[in-house]
């Protein structure tokens, strides 16, 4: 007996997306690149990596000590940094299908995807199956959407997770039942527990109580249930992380009016280049029609407009960064209020809705639609070279480049490196320097080429591998004094190689150079361990600002 289509349906416009996306991915390089077109990419990949092994470990008494003896033998590990949910669905979805770069990618993919349904099922009963169907066209076709489907990072899995619960709390509002309360908190659990930006989520339930005047839910329980359930759930890890976190932020460490009045206008211009001017008008339109609904079909759109005014606010006190990627937490809403938009324009214009999604796609087309490539390669060939080779069988290797150089090093050479942990890939920014995780409050520990050797003997480093391709704003001391090491100690540093590697499409030829220290299998090996952190998740003495990784003698 056939089934029933709402049963095959939710599941073939998965499957179609899936098939987009991954066709998308692959179109612009993403599966040759793998993880790294972005600072955080290759750290998100090496922390799901760790959570993989721990989790096969069988041993789950002490994770933070596990973690502290992955970081020492692969040291770019962000889980601090960035809440846990991210890494504990790579890390499964890494069980399932291992941890090469194709499949970190087409995790990403099939997350995009499920955007992509979500979308679907929203659209599909209100405006009609060929409306939602443009929508998830014009959802995957975004810019945005391309970059991030095809990347490791927090912004598609937050994504979804902060769709889900919006529309969940839009059914909360049509309908006040005690599921869509709680998937409503469920979903905002999970996306606050990806990445800080989902707070806005904070802020729907009283915008849209404001915009609906709907203050008689203020009286039910089932109202300030997801509360409770963040507050119990996420409020424990940002109180440990806090600090970690706001050190990270370029805009400073709490919120400020320069910060403010900068990024005002900045995300005011990415909203129009998100999906581009006709696409706002048309979002706006949807938006400002659905709102105006009657009692119990107004809830999804007015949960929208609560979301939108609650991100925009966010974005613009919370000093992070002035980047329009975080928009990208709003593309699935937006584009159904935009198809929703051009739908109830069309009717009341007399006209059939396919000529105005027609128009609408020819618009997108013309004014936003472009392929955004992601070309990187020329770091995963050497590494695995390396440590394949049964002569660096107990190699230590330090790399000295920037962030995405030393990521990609770390976390590639990871990936090869079986049975995990079992090399030490090391990075220069952790072994010569303190700084933090955006590049200040440098400091250099070792000024000359004779402290510098007795440094990197006394590991002993055998092997250094070297990335000239490194982003010009992050060529500090450290990187010149070791290129100066290498070229005046010819009689210590051996030159095994040098790799062109790709970043953006652009070549540099014999960027990627790794030298041997001629003598290291005669010298007696140190033990690799870091300094002792005085508070949970921190990994320096704050009081004595020394590198964090250390050799000792055994």
């Amino acid at each position: 007996m056939t089934p029933a289509p709402r049963y095959w349906t939710p599941v073939l416009v998965l499957c179609i997306a899936f098939a987009l996306a991954a066709w998308s991915a692959d179109l612009r390089g993403a599966f040759d690149s793998g993880v790294g077109s972005l600072n955080d990419e290759p750290a998100h990949y090496a922390t799901s990596m760790m959570v993989r092994d721990f989790l096969v470990s069988g041993d789950w008494s002490a994770p933070m000590d596990y973690a502290r003896e992955w970081y020492v033998h692969y040291p770019k590990v962000a889980l601090g940094q960035w809440p846990p949910m991210l890494y504990a669905v790579m890390g499964t979805w890494m069980l399932l299908f291992g941890v090469s770069g194709t499949a970190a990618i087409l995790c990403m993919v099939f997350l995009t995807s499920c955007c992509a349904s979500a979308l679907y099922r929203w659209l599909q009963p209100r405006m009609g199956t060929l409306a939602a169907s443009t929508g998830v066209l014009i959802f995957l076709a975004l810019p945005l959407v391309q970059e991030f489907s095809a990347a490791l990072m927090t912004e598609i899995p937050l994504t979804l997770f902060c769709t889900l619960s919006v529309l969940a709390f839009g059914r909360f509002l049509d309908r006040g039942s005690a599921r869509d309360a709680l998937a409503f908190g469920v979903f905002a659990v999970a996306a606050i527990m990806t990445k800080g930006n989902a707070l806005a989520l904070g802020a729907v339930p009283p915008f849209a109580l404001l915009f609906t005047r709907r203050f008689d839910l203020l009286r039910s329980r089932l109202f300030w249930m997801p509360a409770i359930l963040v507050m119990v759930l996420c409020a424990p890890w940002y109180g440990m992380t806090a600090e970690i976190q706001a050190r990270s932020w370029s805009g400073g460490t709490r919120p400020n009016l320069e910060y403010s009045l900068k990024a005002l206008p900045a995300y005011i211009s990415a909203s129009v280049s998100v999906g581009g001017l006709g696409l706002l008008l048309a979002a706006g339109f949807g938006l400002l029609k659905g709102c105006r609904q009657g009692r119990g079909y107004n809830g999804a759109w007015n949960a929208c407009a609560g979301f939108f005014l609650s991100l925009l606010i966010l974005l613009v006190v919370l000093p992070s960064d002035v980047d329009g990627r975080h928009l990208i937490l709003a593309a699935p809403l937006f584009v159904g209020c935009a198809v929703s938009g051009v739908v109830r324009a069309c009717k009341n214009f007399g006209l059939a809705p396919a000529w105005g999604l027609a128009l609408m796609v020819t618009l997108f087309s013309l004014e936003t639609l472009r392929v955004v490539p992601k070309d990187f390669g020329g770091y995963r060939e050497p590494i695995r070279a390396l440590l394949q080779d049964p002569a660096y069988e107990k190699a230590v290797v330090l790399v000295a480049g920037d962030a995405i150089g030393e990521g990609l090093v770390i976390a590639g050479g990871a990936a090869v490196d079986v049975p995990r942990p079992r090399h030490h890939i090391l990075r220069a920014s952790k072994v010569l320097i303190t700084d933090d995780w955006n590049g200040r409050n440098y400091q250099l520990h070792f000024t000359s080429l004779d402290a510098i050797q007795a440094q990197l003997e006394a590991f002993p480093v055998a092997l250094l591998v070297l990335d000239s391709s490194t982003n010009p704003e992050q060529w500090f001391e450290h990187h010149s004094l070791l290129e100066k090491l290498v070229q005046e100690r010819g009689e210590t540093w051996e030159l095994l190689g040098s790799h062109d590697v790709r970043r953006a499409g652009e070549l540099f030829p014999k960027a990627l150079r790794i030298y041997r220290l001629k003598d290291w299998e005669a010298r007696a090996p140190a033990e690799i361990y870091l300094q002792a952190p005085r508070e949970w998740g921190h990994l320096l003495d704050k009081t004595k600002p020394v590198p964090i990784i250390q050799p000792r003698s055994e």
